[in-house]
């Protein structure tokens, strides 16, 4: 197991450990509060919200929100899929600890503590050590908003957050997060929209895409079969890494065969080179020679699998088979469309998003469904589609009215389309319901600067910077609307922190440099001015944002200074 992996683990357990009062190997919907209320000192959530928040992690970990509580592994799973920070839970309580009682756990030997660590990994992973969980941030949205990811109910990415902060699926699977889709963010001198999503290439069209059958009763009875609850499967490509079902122990020896394919894969897949590719096939092949329900929990689970190592276009392949061993079951569709959007296949993932609406079944697909609309929303959004995404997002609001992240990304797409009111009602709603959903005040921020409310969208950001330090788009952008108000020490400040997260962050350092003008520090512009051009790669989006500049500086008093430094680089 890696250092990092098992340093992760250990803070895990000891956070679990810490909130385990009654210590029956779960955390009860109690622990749990406390747990969040205590990893966001700054926030005071009322009980509704608690128990919102609570209800989404048993959903989404246990399968119910009524399971008797949150074991180890899920909690581990939790952070791992990166729909936490551990490190950042770790160090909260770490810091309160000092005033109370202590939160790690130093009694277990180095020895004891790797022996733990191994077997805890086990658990989670079934002898497929080289999961590992995206420590870069979101959102998903990268949810990291970074690499196609499908996340349930976020936009674009901006770092971990902590166990309040996360972007929490409603129950079972994913909710996608677009391609390369940034929260609104301003850049460069003027306030203007962030990253737009482009439409990605297409692919060949899917040979075999499943379409709704009549076997409906089989459905069923893979949904609760003898395996157990629906398994909660998050997809945050980026964040949100699938784990295969066999995480748990086997029980027949049908299982125990359906587990040897997905260790195979995942020793195949782990080695260097090879032709992991090929024996992918070939299990796959051994895969559709067992019956009924084991077929599709193979495929399911080695799909899982393909999916936790960023390999799509395999786990189309696996998602497709098991769609094809289920016909009329709308979750294998759904965990293809979730796929194909991860391999940029915007055209074919929207069509199965689709069918998996129309295989859906009331009420044994009550929970699935919000999650359907939504991430077909956000794959129409990707394509550029921003009505047909709303719908969507409204689709699901109907029937899940406390889908808080369903409301962050209708206010979004609504931002984008220039409703700028309606904007801000969505994601205030969302913040109602999740006072600690950073990205929705991320994106209340950008929509009430454009209403002109400025002193209300530094706060917003502010909020979002304070719920997570981690935010570089909050940050970046309440450093740019401090820099317009001639605020310009706190505006160094925000890009300095920036700046901290992110080296390479160009922008920030131009506008930097803008700012430091503002203090007369001329030198100290200067520097920042060559970093800037330095950590663009000279390209061209720079010498835009500089002529951007230089126009400002030329048309206003005082600014003379400011225009001849620019000049330097045009």
């Amino acid at each position: 197991m890696a250092s990092n992996e098992r340093a992760d683990l250990r803070k895990i357990s000891s956070i679990f450990e810490s909130f385990d009062i009654d210590k029956d190997a779960k955390l009860s919907a109690q622990e749990l509060k406390a747990l969040i209320q205590q990893c966001n000192p700054s926030i005071t959530f009322t009980d509704v919200q608690l128990q919102a928040i609570v209800g989404e992690v048993l959903e989404q970990y246990e399968g119910s929100a009524d399971a008797g509580g949150l074991t180890r592994q899920s909690l581990a799973q939790l952070y791992l899929d990166g729909t936490g920070d551990s490190d950042l839970d770790f160090a909260t309580l770490q810091s309160a600890d000092s005033k109370d009682q202590s939160v790690v756990n130093t009694a277990k030997s180095t020895q004891q503590q790797q022996i733990a660590d191994d077997a805890m990994f086990a658990d989670l992973f079934d002898q497929s050590p080289g999961i590992t969980s995206n420590s870069s941030g979101r959102n998903s949205f990268s949810f990291d908003l970074q690499d196609a990811s499908c996340d349930e109910n976020t936009t674009p990415n901006i770092g971990p957050l902590t166990l309040s902060q996360s972007h929490l699926v409603s129950n079972c699977d994913v909710t996608l997060v677009a391609p390369g889709s940034h929260s609104f963010t301003f850049h460069g001198s003027g306030l203007t929209p962030g990253v737009k999503l482009d439409p990605v290439p297409l692919q060949e069209p899917l040979q075999s895409v499943p379409h709704p059958g009549t076997q409906q009763d089989s459905a069923r009875r893979r949904r609760t079969g003898s395996w157990g609850a629906p398994t909660s499967l998050p997809v945050q490509y980026h964040a949100h890494a699938d784990m295969p079902a066999t995480f748990c122990a086997a029980t027949n020896e049908e299982d125990q065969s359906c587990g040897a394919l997905v260790d195979e894969l995942a020793e195949a897949v782990q080695q260097d080179g090879g032709d992991w590719q090929q024996t992918a096939h070939a299990l796959r092949q051994r895969a559709d020679t067992l019956d009924g329900a084991d077929c599709y929990d193979a495929h399911m689970e080695m799909g899982t699998l393909l999916t936790a190592r960023k390999l799509h276009e395999e786990a189309v392949k696996s998602f497709q088979h098991a769609a094809a061993a289920a016909p009329g079951d709308a979750r294998p569709l759904f965990r293809l469309g979730n796929a194909l959007f991860a391999a940029h296949q915007l055209a074919q993932s929207q069509r199965t998003f689709s069918g998996a609406l129309e295989a859906a079944t009331l009420p044994d697909d009550a929970a699935l469904l919000p999650k359907i609309h939504v991430n077909l929303g956000i794959s129409l959004e990707a394509d550029g589609r921003l009505d047909s995404a709303c719908q969507h997002y409204r689709h699901a609001l109907r029937m899940n009215p406390s889908h808080f992240r369903a409301l962050k990304l209708l206010g979004s797409a609504l931002y984008a389309q220039g409703d700028l009111q309606g904007a801000c009602t969505a994601l205030q709603s969302a913040l109602q319901l999740n006072p600690a959903y950073a990205d929705a005040y991320c994106d209340l921020g950008c929509a009430l600067c454009a209403l002109g409310r400025v002193e209300d969208a530094k706060e917003a950001f502010g909020n979002a910077a304070r719920v997570n330090p981690k935010h570089v788009e909050a940050l970046f952008n309440l450093g740019n609307l401090h820099r317009q108000s001639n605020e310009c020490k706190s505006a160094v400040q925000c890009y300095d922190s920036v700046l901290a997260l992110n080296s390479q962050h160009w922008r920030s350092m131009l506008n930097k440099a803008v700012a430091l003008m503002g203090l007369h520090e001329d030198r100290a512009a200067q520097l920042a001015l060559k970093q800037a051009y330095t950590l663009s790669g000279h390209n061209a989006a720079l010498l835009e944002e500089v002529a951007s500049l230089s126009k400002m500086a030329q048309s206003s008093t005082g600014m003379q200074g400011l225009a001849e430094l620019l000049h330097t680089v045009r």
